[in-house]
């Protein structure tokens, strides 16, 4: 033991409920009203002034304090119901995962969290959607364009590349010359940008055939939950991965995911939409 107190708080929509170990290590539990100016400006603050025996007024020794901890639903709430100060959270530390793809995957979904917050625009397609096929001979990598958010006073960019990617394709005469695929469509996914007084920007499908066995391997976000509208726009629609096989069957794939493809089967690829800003009948 520390000989010194330690505290761990909930604060709550309703209640906040302070947990304090004693310095004799007896654990002691204190629930009180989170809102209460009558009694208390700040339920956290009181409920360890009563555990340590204060006054409402008296001043909070640090030197009896070993540690205090908190965590709260209110600042979620507050986020899901988009009430509240804007506000940003960076971190460098903590989140193993986001060390995966951090300069591609990881980019854009940190930017379009600063978009949300500050409430500028709506979130874009939110990844790079990364695709790589390849076999013992022949190896390529290519990111794929989608669409990008609406802002007030202007509609999303359809096939667009964004934020991190900012790269081109290579041309399908390249691409076939140099590997045996054929590109059969690059096109616009109509109707999968949000809708909105501004509406977001439509993603793309991109198909491509093997001419021999390959390896694909995709890194792509936004296919479960799609990407957010801004100020009463809505939001883009997900994307999708899936393999369509020479014998006619459909081989879906996940986000990040990998598949062995034979000749004449055909990787679909198809990218999410941008959020839409504004409601449709302002």
């Amino acid at each position: 033991m520390s000989g010194r107190w330690e505290f761990w708080i909930d604060r709550g929509g309703t209640f906040t409920d302070v947990v304090g170990r004693r310095p004799d290590g007896r654990l002691v539990t204190r629930e009180l009203l989170s809102h209460d100016p009558e009694r208390h400006r700040d339920a956290a603050v009181a409920g360890i002034r009563l555990m340590l025996g204060l006054g409402p007024d008296d001043p909070v020794p640090a030197d009896r304090i070993d540690t205090v901890r908190m965590g709260t639903t209110v600042a979620a709430d507050a986020l899901l119901e988009r009430r509240g100060e804007p506000t940003v959270l960076i971190v460098t530390e903590g989140f193993r995962d986001a060390l995966v793809a951090g300069n591609v995957e990881t980019s854009q979904a940190v930017t379009g969290a600063l978009y949300a917050a500050l409430g500028v625009q709506a979130e874009g397609s939110g990844t790079m959607n990364n695709v790589t096929f390849g076999n013992d001979r022949v190896q390529y990598y290519e990111t794929v364009a989608s669409g990008s958010g609406a802002g007030d006073g202007f509609d999303g960019a359809d096939a667009v590349q964004t934020h991190m990617t900012n790269s081109r394709l290579t041309d399908p005469e390249v691409l076939e010359w140099r590997y045996p695929v054929r590109p059969e469509s690059f096109s616009v996914r109509e109707g999968s940008g949000g809708t909105g007084r501004w509406r977001g920007g439509c993603g793309a499908e991109r198909r491509i055939r093997f001419l021999e066995p390959m390896t694909v391997a995709l890194l792509s976000g936004h296919r479960r939950v799609p990407p957010c509208g801004m100020a009463g726009g809505g939001p883009g629609a997900t994307g999708s991965n899936f393999v369509e096989r020479a014998d006619g069957t459909v081989t879906p794939l996940e986000g990040c995911d990998t598949a062995e493809a034979g000749p004449g089967d055909t990787l679909v690829v198809r990218t999410p939409g941008g959020g839409g800003y504004g409601r449709p009948e302002d």
